[in-house]
């Protein structure tokens, strides 16, 4: 068994890492840290929650940083939606 920590900014990309980390045998998901990144913080939250709530998933959830290493905010890309889930996620809620 090996045992996974996974950094996302949720958008369908890291939807899918998530799903896959949790239903793989060989992986346990031991948490997951959001940070911004595609998404807001507030939205990569959100985005999270909605995954690991879809899956039933009881993972410890907890925040990273809002901004880039070196302090300048992330650029939005609206590379998969407003959302980053293709238009399919909640309105962003607070981190």
């Amino acid at each position: 068994m090996t045992r996974v920590h996974l950094v996302v900014d949720t958008g369908v990309d890291d939807a899918l890492a998530l799903v896959a980390a949790w239903l793989h045998p060989q992986v346990e998901l031991t948490g997951v840290t959001v940070r911004a990144g595609t998404v807001g913080l507030g939205q990569a939250w959100t985005n999270t929650h909605l995954v690991l709530r879809t899956m039933r998933a009881d993972v410890a959830v907890e925040h990273g940083p809002a901004l880039r290493s070196d302090g300048a905010p992330f650029a939005h890309r609206a590379a998969h939606g407003p959302d980053g889930m293709a238009g399919m996620a909640p309105p962003e809620t607070s981190a």
